[in-house]
C-alpha cells in the first residue's frame, strides 16, 4: 500500500473511531451511499452524516479531495 492510500485509510479510521466515541453506528448501506456521494462530488452526503460528526466528516472530505 502506498503512502497516500495509507494516509487516507488512517483518516477514515479516525472518522470511524469518532463515530464509535459518539456511540453512533452507521448502517452499512448508508455508509456506502455516503462515500459514493463523496467520491461523486454530491454535497448531499452531509445529510447521511451522524449528528455531531459533521466537522470530522468535512475534514475527511477535504483530505479525500486533496488526494
Amino acid at each position: 500500500m502506498n503512502k497516500t492510500n495509507r494516509l487516507l485509510l488512517n483518516k477514515v479510521h479516525i472518522f470511524f473511531a469518532e463515530c464509535y466515541e459518539n456511540k453512533t453506528i452507521m448502517n452499512p448501506q448508508e455508509l456506502s451511499t455516503m462515500f459514493c456521494k463523496i467520491f461523486n462530488d454530491d454535497i448531499t452526503y452531509i445529510k447521511l452524516c451522524p449528528d455531531g460528526l459533521e466537522n470530522s466528516l468535512m475534514s475527511l472530505v477535504e483530505d479525500i479531495k486533496i488526494i
